[in-house]
């Protein structure tokens, strides 16, 4: 009889810790910061308080200085919108259950021409205001977001420096990789 109670009280506590493990949120801070000398991701995922990755990777060493400035900024927003009207469906079931806690987008740049580099500079924060405010829209947004545009009007230099933390429980990462894989094979089926 005693035994009956010590596997119980074992199969209750795991039943406790599993619990806890899918209703506790997993955190997970991501930090991107290009330059014309470098292009860095950096990931940190921690539950609890504890730390489960913690990773730098060097996407791209850059060579030219030259062929990665502020002109260029423009394109890859507007592709980068486009692109998020393309995978609408997709993003809202991954955006809908998680938490945005902190969010930074700040853009220092210029191409050489103070015209074009404030033109630009306006362009700019239109697509980085439309983009940001698309992304909080379908997720849980628990945070005011900071965007930053700083013209350099005499350089022909770009630097972007990109930070958000997010929340979400396993069990609601699971059903939003559950419908992504739904939403995919949907897709594929249709083309």
């Amino acid at each position: 009889m005693k035994s009956v109670w010590i596997i119980f009280w074992i199969l209750f506590i795991l039943l406790i810790l599993i619990i806890m493990i899918c209703s506790i949120n997993w955190k997970m801070n991501i930090r991107i910061e290009y330059s014309p000398t470098q292009f860095v991701l950096h990931i940190k995922i921690s539950w609890l308080f504890i730390q489960i990755v913690n990773k730098t990777i060097q996407l791209q060493q850059l060579e030219t200085y030259e062929a990665h400035s502020f002109d260029c900024l423009s394109d890859q927003l507007q592709k980068m919108y486009r692109l998020l009207k393309e995978i609408n469906a997709i993003a809202k079931a991954i955006l809908q259950h998680i938490v945005i806690q902190q969010w930074q987008w700040y853009t220092k740049g210029g191409t050489g021409d103070a015209a074009v580099t404030g033109t630009l500079s306006g362009f700019v924060w239109g697509i980085k205001g439309v983009i940001t405010s698309w992304i909080m829209g379908k997720s849980k947004q628990s945070c005011k977001s900071d965007l930053q545009v700083q013209p350099l009007f005499q350089q022909r230099y770009i630097e972007v420096y990109f930070s958000c933390m997010v929340s979400i429980k396993i069990t609601q990462a699971i059903t939003s990789f559950i419908q992504v894989l739904r939403i995919v094979d949907m897709q594929t089926k249709q083309s």
